[in-house]
């Protein structure tokens, strides 16, 4: 014989599956607002961190710079925008070329159409405070009055009088300074007085002062 469930205790059982099934709804719905809370918050605290840093970064560059400011400010002068620097004593100012007499002696290698020959010779520059001066080659009976230009240190222009050439340069002189001698480290004739073949063996020759 069949027993025919009890129609009670089927509701009950209906009820509390739908009671059941309700909580769990509820559950899982709590705990999806839970996570997104605390994935909301987590992206919150980095985008603070984010922004701390990117502070951190542009006020830490301003001191860099404010630093860098103070120290120009302590230093620069608007006599500064020029290339000339302060003159040590017995020294043209801007150049820095020695004043007093110097003389370079070196050898000259001559090729006239074949014929090579090789003599020993100098050159004597007379340099004055004020920038005038003058300029004789050993192997010529004559002095050529001169000016010395330069703004840049361990470079001149060595420029005749005006009159004494059509062009006024007669030799651009690049040169380093060591133990009150003055070596040439490069030099450039112009089209008055000396050649291109003297300025070339004048590199390496060191002016010294001589009484």
């Amino acid at each position: 014989m069949t027993s025919t469930p009890d129609p009670s205790a089927l509701l009950v059982r209906a009820a509390l599956t739908t009671v059941a099934d309700a909580a769990a709804a509820e559950y899982d719905l709590s705990t999806q607002l839970v996570r997104w809370t605390e994935r909301q918050r987590s992206e919150a605290r980095a985008a603070r961190a984010r922004r701390r840093r990117r502070v951190e970064l542009v006020v830490a560059a301003a001191v860099v710079l404010l630093l860098g400011a103070v120290a120009l400010a302590g230093h620069w002068h608007p006599a500064d925008r020029r290339t000339i620097p302060a003159p040590t004593a017995g020294e043209l100012p801007g150049s820095g070329l020695l004043v007093g007499s110097l003389r370079a002696s070196f050898e000259v290698t001559h090729d006239n159409f074949g014929s090579v020959s090789t003599y020993q010779t100098s050159l004597l520059l007379t340099v004055h405070p004020d920038g005038t001066g003058s300029l004789r080659r050993a192997d010529r009976d004559f002095t050529v009055p001169v000016r010395f230009v330069g703004t840049v240190r361990g470079q001149v222009d060595v420029e005749a009088e005006p009159g004494f050439c059509a062009d006024s340069l007669v030799v651009a002189l690049t040169f380093v300074t060591a133990a009150q001698t003055q070596t040439v480290t490069d030099a450039r004739a112009g089209p008055c007085y000396l050649d291109d073949t003297f300025a070339r063996q004048l590199v390496g020759a060191v002016f010294t002062r001589v009484p």
